[in-house]
């Protein structure tokens, strides 16, 4: 039985998807080779344990939201977690200027809130880069529980994260499903619900 695509993206919404209704609620990376690796990152000691604290946050949010014991942080949970980081990194930025303000001109305090703003915009980039680059080794293994297409979907969308300041995670995957079946080479017509063309896409094999 075919419905019109208004219909099926409709009833997409309204169903459960295994791991959540949008990109954000898919886990992305696991917090255990996170840790493996952060001696890679190249930001201070001290924004590489920030960023930890940050990652085992959102992991307690997951495991308490979803009731899974999972050792992953999602899209969504990445995207919060390097903004909470970014927020600490500005807030310590702020304590040590107040601490100079008096001992230095106006012009020389705006030159140095200046520099080291650019400083902390250049770490959070620098963590976003480094998610990105290293996705491969990072990823959290969920067993085939994601279909490839929408795995590739999503590190695309992990690709724009980087270079813009939103969260392009936060999309409905019942609203896209029909785009990504058809990448897939999937005939999003022949099946009536996003979670039947879920269960379509899963088949397809990783590449």
């Amino acid at each position: 039985m075919e419905f019109g695509m208004t219909q099926r993206l409709t009833q997409g919404i309204k169903l459960s998807l295994p791991l959540g209704e949008t990109y954000a609620d898919l886990p992305l990376v696991s917090l255990h080779r996170v840790r493996g690796r952060i001696h890679t990152l190249g930001t201070s000691q001290g924004v590489k344990n920030d960023l930890i604290e940050q990652l085992v946050n959102q992991n307690s949010i997951y495991r308490e939201d979803t009731g899974r014991k999972w050792n992953c942080i999602t899209a969504g949970g990445l995207d919060t977690a390097v903004y909470d980081l970014e927020a600490n990194l500005k807030k310590s930025v702020n304590v040590g200027l107040v601490s100079v303000e008096d001992t230095l001109t106006r012009p020389d305090y705006q030159l140095l809130k200046e520099v080291l703003m650019q400083k902390v915009e250049q770490q959070y980039f620098t963590v976003k880069s480094w998610f990105a680059h290293n996705v491969d080794i990072l990823e959290y293994d969920t067993n085939g529980s994601i279909p490839w297409p929408i795995v590739q979907r999503l590190r695309r969308q992990l690709g724009v994260w980087v270079v813009e300041r939103t969260n392009p995670f936060d999309i409905s995957i019942a609203d896209v499903i029909d785009d990504v079946a058809t990448e897939a080479g999937i005939n999003p017509k022949k099946y009536d619900d996003a979670r039947e063309i879920w269960d379509a896409l899963k088949r397809v094999k990783r590449t």
